[in-house]
């Protein structure tokens, strides 16, 4: 589902389309972990481009969640070109490589999950406790 163009704010961050950086599994082990508060990060002056005022200034129709981080790439687009062109259904603002990089953290995401898994199952807890 498209979502008006309307709804998104006129400036946003351009930046990657948001995944979380790592594991979640791991942040989650590294969070129980750590008795010290968090101490927050510094802040950085992020770089701003202009959302698209409407849908016909984006380079195709997959690109309309990109400022959400609600896109997916387009495999295309960076590489041969995309013969979509403005009728595709996948995203031609994203970075080259995001694709891939989306896939290697699904991937590692899904190992690390199923291994915590098998530790469960061979009482990785009871070891623990």
């Amino acid at each position: 589902p498209l979502m008006p163009l309307q709804a998104v704010p006129s400036q946003l961050p351009m930046q990657r389309c948001w995944m979380p950086n790592g594991n979640p599994a791991e942040g989650a082990v590294q969070s129980q972990q750590s008795a010290q508060p968090a101490q927050p990060a510094p802040q950085q002056a992020p770089q701003t481009a202009p959302a698209p005022a409407s849908q016909e200034d984006l380079p195709s129709i997959g690109s309309a969640g990109h400022y959400l981080g609600q896109c997916r790439p387009c495999a295309f687009v960076n590489s041969r070109g995309c013969v979509s062109g403005k009728e595709c259904q996948f995203c031609h603002l994203c970075d080259p490589g995001e694709k891939k990089r989306r896939q290697k953290e699904k991937k590692a995401f899904f190992n690390t999950m199923r291994q915590l898994q098998q530790s469960m199952r061979e009482g990785w807890p009871s070891r623990w406790g």
